[in-house]
């Protein structure tokens, strides 16, 4: 239940915006990928999956699809597909963004996955982008929440991350 409701919240603030790339007569996917932000805001990850994935299909841009897949990430973290999530959040950071949004729903992927090491190290890379997110405060509560939950032999991956 904790899980959901700081999600909720973080899922929200963490969906990049299309507007300005609806400006833009004709992009390919434009429609399908708003389509699949507006039902993840709505809680709908399976049907925003479903709208991002034929997006993204059609989406040239190397920023769009950047967003794109940033939203993917975020609508498996919502659909408790973490294995998915990274796997989208990496495309998103293979494509040179360097968006805080894609590093912290990547540390919520890892920390769901009990790889509280690596969410930490995916958290501060967001808070060096975005310093004064609240967002990101909350991730750090709950994932604070979680090392004294599980302790630091949760992640043997990342075991030289700092602890907050």
């Amino acid at each position: 239940m904790n899980r959901i409701i700081i999600f909720a919240t973080c899922l929200f603030l963490q969906l990049p915006v299309y507007a300005g790339d609806a400006q833009v007569i004709g992009v390919p996917g434009l429609d399908s990928l708003m389509a699949g932000e507006m039902a993840l805001h709505s809680g709908q990850y399976a049907e925003g999956i479903r709208h991002t994935l034929t997006g993204l299909q059609l989406a040239s841009s190397p920023r769009i699809r950047s967003k794109a897949l940033n939203n993917l990430c975020a609508g498996y973290v919502g659909a408790g597909d973490y294995a998915a999530a990274l796997k989208a959040c990496d495309q998103a950071l293979a494509t040179g963004s360097r968006s805080w949004r894609t590093y912290s729903n990547r540390a919520l992927a890892h920390l769901y996955m009990r790889r509280l090491g690596s969410a930490r190290l995916d958290l501060e890379q967001a808070l060096r982008l975005n310093p004064q997110s609240p967002t990101l405060s909350k991730i750090r509560v709950l994932l604070n929440a979680k090392v004294r939950e599980f302790g630091e032999q949760a992640d043997q991956s990342a075991s030289k991350a700092k602890w907050m």
